[in-house]
């Protein structure tokens, strides 16, 4: 009826010249309380207009639904009607009215507001909640498990065990911890990352060719993940709007709060050296609001840069440094923590060493602890646990 009522409006109230135009007026399927998924679900068709003015009821459900919607789409303009609603000013014969506070003084509503003590002493006195378990003990003691509005960046150089770590990571999330998950590996098409992360809960490897398994096995672990993981097609774009414009709608559609996006580096492999830190620098700030907007958990990985001349290589086991993360000082200045994995893979390494390595908190913004946990790749039944307990608070 409310948009109904508007458009009715501006078709009597358009100037003749205009008069061959027919308004577009769309109304909400659920009410305001649907109003962000009304939209993310037609984000093509609402984008395709120059203007969105949004004309919700004058009342709180209302009002919050213009905040929320205008976390997501922050151009959108809004209308402080007079009355409840458009329906209710043309019942008190007021459609002029209502015609010019839509038509021109319709404003985008500011995002930032400067509060008093009291506007969030509600919230301060909120008690600070664990987070959700990661799959390694020390990780969970040192970071009070994996907290919403937080990033993380995991650093290695090649074969350490970054993916392990990735596969791990989602593994226990989704099958042990029930969450939903979005899965964005920009290196491997989306049923190879399937298969490795079911492959952590069949104790075998999918992906070996040698690996004896039966269909119905696969099928089954596979379809464990079922409605729990969203996979980003690596053939889409690179692009970290892109990106986050499908991580917005994971949360917003499907309810997914745990995220890895692994590598982050491959957004700015098209660009000079030069350039990169640049254009890091700019993601990892959005990386940063799109956290701090929405109460998730983004875990990233890195490529790291060589050892300088002297010092002991990574691939000989030498401490993964957070200034060696491409693109170190965007990661440092708006990650909430920072990991290196180390590993020797090196031949002369002993036998006993060769599948342990070392995951180490290389800076954490929240609380300043440091620690290291000592990790098993166990090849029989493709599990990367740890071994003791080397956590340590500072």
């Amino acid at each position: 009826m409310d948009a109904l009522s508007l458009y009715q409006t501006i078709l009597d109230h358009t100037s003749t010249k205009w008069a061959h135009l027919k308004p577009s007026v769309v109304s909400l399927t659920r009410g305001a309380a649907g109003a962000v998924k009304d939209l993310v679900n037609n984000r093509e068709f609402v984008e395709s207009f120059d203007e969105v003015i949004l004309v919700f009821d004058n009342d709180e459900a209302g009002k919050k639904a213009v905040k929320e919607v205008t976390k997501t789409f922050p151009l959108f303009k809004s209308v402080d009607l007079s009355l409840k609603d458009a329906n209710a000013m043309i019942m008190e014969g007021r459609g002029k009215e209502l015609f010019d506070q839509c038509m021109w003084n319709a404003q985008v509503v500011r995002q930032g507001t400067v509060l008093d003590v009291s506007d969030f002493l509600s919230d301060a006195l909120i008690k600070p909640q664990m987070g959700v378990e990661t799959p390694w003990p020390t990780v969970t003691k040192l970071t009070y498990g994996f907290r919403p509005h937080t990033i993380h960046i995991v650093g290695a150089a090649p074969k350490i065990g970054k993916s392990d770590h990735v596969y791990q990571t989602l593994h226990h999330m989704v099958y042990r911890m029930g969450l939903s998950v979005g899965v964005f590996d920009l290196e491997n098409p989306p049923q190879k990352t399937g298969k490795k992360i079911a492959s952590k809960e069949a104790g075998l490897d999918y992906t070996k060719p040698d690996s004896i398994y039966r269909d119905e096995d696969l099928t089954r672990h596979l379809m464990m993940m079922q409605g729990k993981a969203k996979f980003y097609d690596r053939g889409a774009s690179r692009d970290w709007s892109d990106i986050r414009s499908a991580m917005e709608e994971m949360y917003l559609l499907d309810g997914v709060t745990f995220f890895t996006l692994d590598p982050i580096t491959a957004l700015i492999s098209r660009y000079t050296a030069s350039e990169a830190n640049d254009a890091l620098n700019e993601i990892m700030t959005d990386m940063a609001d799109f956290v701090q907007k929405f109460p998730v958990t983004l875990v990233n990985y890195s490529h790291v840069n060589p050892k300088k001349k002297g010092s002991k290589p990574h691939e000989e086991g030498g401490r993964v440094l957070s200034s060696e993360f491409t693109g170190s000082r965007a990661m440092e200045k708006w990650a909430h923590y920072g990991w290196g994995i180390r590993r020797d893979r090196s031949p002369d390494c002993p036998i006993e060493e060769q599948d342990i390595s070392y995951l180490d908190l290389l800076f954490d913004r929240d609380f300043g602890n440091s620690g290291t946990a000592k990790l098993f790749f166990n090849k029989q039944d493709m599990s990367y646990k740890e071994i003791g307990n080397q956590g340590r608070l500072k």
